[in-house]
């Protein structure tokens, strides 16, 4: 008599809902922005249901038909009927500044765009709806004024040293957005270039600030420059000016989507740099865990070892 698994079909498991919506998402990176949720065995499992055309058949100008599947709030991706989904960023959505994804693209929509770049080994391939003049022109000006980017002399720090100090003690509106334009990366964030006149009335002279990788979009991400790269127009709201440091810390977040500070521990050191216990009756110094030591009953030994 064969067992019931022998005679009965199993049934294929259901996939779930949310992991089956992402088909077509390549590579981790999209998949992370994209905020799909980290279960490793559920993309294992269905990341081999993406069908289409090799990306390795692209090429960079090639011009495609496609449609908008996802949207984020630094571009979109898009179905080109090929292995990987396409990222249009939002500096490569039109020939004229951009603020807002969804005044250009929507959902749904079928778009005629160019293969920007292909990069074969991350799955990962992006795409423009700049004209090819314009494209150009950017590309040309990343590589020959920033792609060795010289060091700044005294008299620059010293001006921007005037600048911060002057924001520091102006009026201005940290919710405010004013165009900025990415002058260097690093791993943990990006410096944008900020004219101070937009800030606030009667400022002058411009400031690098930091925009920190957090602070770059309200969903996470992988890195850097995968949001932004050198030479683009972005819009950003200053947050807080240090004066003193030489410090402007930059957000490209609105107020409303930026997360709360993390809250600091209470307790930890004292001022006079001695450790503080908490225990269940409060904070215990040295001297508090000297009398529980001395006043605790310890166990008594014979020469056979055993505990009475």
């Amino acid at each position: 008599m064969s067992d019931a698994s022998e005679s009965e079909p199993v049934e294929d498991e259901p996939v779930p809902e949310v992991v089956a919506s992402m088909d077509g998402i390549g590579g981790a990176e999209e998949a992370h922005n994209a905020e799909r949720p980290q279960r490793a065995s559920g993309t294992a499992k269905h990341k081999d249901r993406k069908k289409g055309k090799p990306i390795s058949e692209l090429e960079v100008g090639q011009e495609v038909t496609g449609k908008v599947k996802t949207i984020t709030s630094y571009g979109a991706f898009v179905n080109i009927g090929y292995a990987s989904d396409a990222l249009l960023h939002i500096s490569r959505m039109s020939d004229d500044f951009v603020s807002d994804v969804n005044e250009v693209v929507k959902e749904g929509q079928e778009v005629t765009v160019r293969i920007f770049s292909v990069d074969k080994e991350k799955n990962q391939v992006s795409i423009t709806m700049r004209s090819a003049e314009k494209e150009a022109e950017a590309v040309e000006s990343r590589n020959s004024k920033r792609k060795s980017r010289p060091q700044r002399s005294g008299g620059d720090r010293a001006a921007q040293s005037a600048a911060m100090a002057a924001m520091a003690s102006a009026d201005y509106d940290d919710d405010k957005f004013v165009e900025g334009e990415v002058v260097s990366m690093l791993d943990f964030g990006a410096f944008v270039r900020v004219d101070t006149a937009q800030v606030a009335d009667g400022l002058s002279g411009e400031i690098d600030g930091l925009v920190h990788i957090s602070a770059l979009t309200k969903e996470r991400v992988d890195s850097v420059a995968s949001i932004v790269s050198i030479g683009d127009k972005v819009q950003v709201r200053v947050k807080s000016v240090d004066g003193d440091a030489g410090k402007v810390s930059l957000s490209m977040i609105s107020k409303a989507d930026e997360p709360p500070p993390r809250k600091r521990r209470e307790g930890g050191n004292k001022a006079d740099g001695k450790r503080e216990w908490r225990g269940p009756e409060g904070d215990m110094g040295e001297a508090d865990w000297k009398n529980i030591v001395e006043n605790m009953e310890q166990p008594a030994f014979s020469n056979s070892f055993v505990l009475k």
